[in-house]
């Protein structure tokens, strides 16, 4: 998982961190191949493919980036059921 290496501590809610996220440069930051933290939480995606996360363990906020989905252009299960189903 590529992580930027960039946190922020300075903050006092999820709105804050992504008000701060949308209007930093991402792609002048670097970034480390690194397993997430232990205790962590999904606040956000900004600028289309950087997903905001709270560390609730070391409280402070970090960033990664956003992997693409590799759509094979099928349907998944759970929407063929549902196409299939007439009582859904």
């Amino acid at each position: 998982m590529n992580i930027f290496d960039v946190i922020i501590d300075q903050v006092e809610s999820d709105e804050q961190a992504v008000e701060w996220a949308e209007g930093f440069v991402f792609s002048e930051c670097e970034v480390s191949d690194a397993d997430m933290p232990k205790y962590h939480r999904y606040v956000d995606t900004v600028q289309g493919d950087v997903e905001v996360y709270y560390d609730y363990g070391a409280d402070y906020y970090f960033f990664v980036e956003a992997e693409e989905d590799e759509w094979d252009g099928q349907p998944d299960e759970a929407q063929e059921w549902y196409d299939f189903d007439p009582d859904c």
